[in-house]
């Protein structure tokens, strides 16, 4: 008798204790848990110390607030020009409403990557293949602003889409690339012929001052044949028609030298007598 008092002691308590382990549910900051009283909804609970009737009440899952990530995989698309595309994503989402988590779908993990996919290739299929490439992060809050509405409906907002990869058939890539070396070359040529036309209007401001003012040509020569002189050349061919005005005469024939020395020393004081002339009033 006393055993059997003391066997229906021990399975009381064991029952009491299972039924409290299954009566208190610790629930983290960022979790909540459904509360179903014999199969019908009663609520959310968290976060915290829960206790439930442990009889009557079941928790079917737990729904993680946090921002979770799902692969969406490689999807092939035709683009509005017919140009083949493979790309692959990764959706970043939350669950902003647990009720509508817990009852309108089965996975929403599951259901937020099909639908990512749908969305996916039908933007893509919307968009002309120069516009894929030239707006990666623009094609990505597309598809964001198209799905957010979708995962409305069970809770789920969709912070942000990130375009992994996006690959294309090899001769394409081939052609991508000489395009985008014959726009470098277009670039250079136009650059460099902008330099040009800026160096030759500089010339031209350039001959007007000379023009206006010889002096300044007679300097520009004489530092001419200086950086001339400099390099180490056994000959220096100065032109004949050098302006040596402003030269004295010992000076000039020290340049050209030669034959011609008498002839010039004969022009030079013949270009003075000239100027001497002209200076002395009448």
């Amino acid at each position: 008798m006393v055993v059997e008092w003391v066997l229906a002691g021990f399975l009381l308590v064991a029952v009491a204790a299972l039924s409290a382990a299954r009566a208190v549910k610790l629930v983290n900051e960022w979790e909540r848990i459904p509360i179903l009283r014999m199969g019908k909804f009663r609520g959310l609970r968290g976060p915290g110390l829960v206790v439930i009737n442990p009889f009557l009440d079941s928790v079917p899952t737990r729904v993680d607030l946090r921002v979770r990530t799902v692969d969406v995989p490689a999807q092939m698309s035709l683009t509005k020009d017919n140009v083949p595309v493979t790309i692959d994503a990764v959706v970043y989402y939350r669950v902003v409403d647990p009720v509508k988590a817990v009852l309108n779908v089965v996975d929403y993990d599951a259901a937020t990557s099909s639908l990512a996919q749908s969305v996916l290739r039908d933007v893509c299929g919307n968009k002309d293949f120069d516009d894929i490439l030239a707006g990666v992060v623009r094609l990505g809050k597309e598809i964001e602003q198209s799905l957010d509405p979708l995962t409305d409906r069970y809770g789920v907002d969709v912070v942000h889409v990130v375009l992994q990869q996006i690959k294309i058939p090899t001769h394409l890539e081939d052609a991508i690339a000489r395009q985008a070396a014959a726009e470098r070359e277009r670039r250079s040529r136009v650059i460099l012929a902008e330099a040009e036309t800026q160096s030759a209007d500089l010339m031209v401001q350039a001959a007007a001052k000379y023009r206006d003012n010889p002096t300044a040509m007679e300097l520009r020569w004489m530092n001419i044949l200086f950086e001339v002189s400099k390099e180490n050349a056994t000959v220096v061919l100065v032109p004949a028609n050098i302006p040596t005005a402003a030269l004295g005469a010992g000076q000039a024939l020290g340049f050209l030298g030669g034959s011609e020395a008498a002839t010039w020393k004969a022009k030079l004081v013949k270009a003075k007598r000239a100027r001497a002339a002209a200076q002395t009033p009448p």
